[in-house]
């Protein structure tokens, strides 16, 4: 492959980042605060791609072709960057129900499981949630019924008829809210239907979503279980209005709370599939 190609490869990937950023389609992949990056990287690889077209055409001084005792300009391994072109072109749809297979594992906090049984109990993982992300405070311990048990405080549900609630803060209200905010009062949640999985003998659905830390490599899966059969294919985009059964997540199914489903319509994916 000569300089010019090369050249025109490296703008065509930069118009590839360029066009995938402006049309959101990178929070296909990425989270979405990564956007101003993308853009600025794909206009850096525009501007020099362009630049080194025109040094490309430009005819070569006389002295230089007569010392030139072969071409430089020519490596096979430089077609290698036709792939990035094709992976951003060709790119795959948001990550769905098989994900969630794939990176399901324990919802409870690290060291802050709603087990009463005491500290053997503790989950190491942290299942794609850090003690303190912005949700509530950090855990702390209470007693309930005589027993020790790990709560965290969140602050008051949104005012209206049945709030919009990300469905990680649903999980972790349902774990750890000791005022049971959403097993005693109705709230909205956004996410796919995936198959109930071994987790729940392959009984009921889910409602999940995945969140990812950097990009759509790093996705976990976030998951609500709900008896009976599902309404809609699996893959589906749902918006459900739920109450959370008290004391239905535990450390025999992953920290998987079960909802009970007032109401649950079909509709498109959001723009930002890895939304908290």
């Amino acid at each position: 492959m000569d300089r010019l190609t090369q050249s025109i490869l490296v703008a065509l990937i930069g118009g590839a980042l360029v066009a995938l950023t402006v049309s959101g389609r990178f929070a296909l992949y990425v989270k979405s605060g990564f956007g101003p990056l993308l853009l600025a990287a794909g206009i850096t690889l525009m501007l020099v791609g362009i630049a080194c077209v025109v040094l490309a055409v430009r005819p070569e001084p006389v002295e230089h072709r007569r010392h030139a005792g072969h071409d430089h300009d020519r490596s096979k391994a430089a077609w290698l960057l036709v792939l990035p072109v094709l992976a951003l072109l060709l790119a795959p749809p948001a990550l769905g129900t098989d994900a969630v297979a794939r990176t399901a594992g324990s919802q409870a906090m690290a060291g802050a499981p709603p087990d009463p049984n005491g500290p053997d109990q503790i989950v190491t993982g942290d299942g794609g949630y850090k003690p303190n992300d912005g949700l509530g405070a950090a855990p702390s311990e209470t007693v309930v019924d005589g027993q020790q048990v790990r709560t965290m405080a969140f602050p008051p549900l949104p005012a209206g008829k049945n709030p919009d609630v990300s469905l990680s803060e649903f999980v972790q209200r349902a774990l750890y809210d000791p005022t049971g905010s959403v097993t005693t009062r109705t709230v909205t949640i956004t996410g796919f239907i995936a198959p109930a999985g071994k987790t729940f003998s392959d009984d009921g659905y889910l409602i999940a979503q995945l969140i990812i830390s950097c990009c759509a490599a790093d996705a976990r899966a976030i998951r609500v279980h709900v008896d009976g059969a599902a309404p809609f294919p699996e893959g589906t985009w749902v918006t459900a209005v739920v109450t959370a059964y008290p004391g239905s997540g535990t450390a025999a199914n992953e920290y998987v709370p079960t909802a009970a489903i007032a109401s649950i319509t079909r509709r498109a994916q959001p723009d930002d599939p890895y939304g908290r």
